[in-house]
């Protein structure tokens, strides 16, 4: 999911254009991955999907 989300991402940038906001099933998917990265300690995953 966060490498599908970093293509689009790239993609976005070469025709410098904004990347598409996170629908609800990529925003789940990344809730469900922060929950659990931070339930075994881990360091968040970077995302700039959203735009922002």
């Amino acid at each position: 999911m966060l490498q599908e989300c970093l293509q689009h991402t790239e993609e976005s940038a070469k025709l410098d254009i904004p990347p598409l906001p996170l629908n609800a099933q990529q925003t789940s998917q990344l809730s469900e991955l922060l929950q659990n990265s931070r339930q075994k300690g881990k360091q968040k995953p970077s995302c700039s999907c959203s735009g922002t």
